[in-house]
């Protein structure tokens, strides 16, 4: 998709990256944003820490997440949403769902 993406433009392009654990696969997305003569590299450091939203904090949407009895009741005022949220496939990032395993 980097490569797809490089290509699809033809105004100037940046490439944001963060820092993953896995090394390796940050200076591939590195080699790949520079084989694809993308513009600039955006480096973006604020994945650890949550944001502060007192909405998600009352509705128990935190890291990690809390159930409380509001959030419970709201789950059964809704329930086709709360079926499928639990039913639902994991979230992935489609950059690199081949290198962290199946989802």
């Amino acid at each position: 998709m980097i490569e797809q993406l490089a290509q699809a433009s033809t105004g100037p392009k940046f490439f944001q990256i963060y820092i993953f654990k896995d090394r390796g696969l940050t200076r591939e997305f590195v080699e790949r944003a520079r084989e694809s003569r993308y513009d600039a590299l955006v480096l973006t450091v604020d994945t650890p820490v949550a944001g502060n939203r007192e909405r998600d904090k009352a509705n128990g949407l935190s890291l990690p997440p809390r159930l409380s009895l509001k959030s419970l009741l709201s789950f059964a005022a809704h329930p086709r949403w709360a079926l499928g949220a639990l039913s639902g496939s994991r979230f992935g990032h489609g950059k690199i769902s081949r290198r962290s395993g199946p989802s």
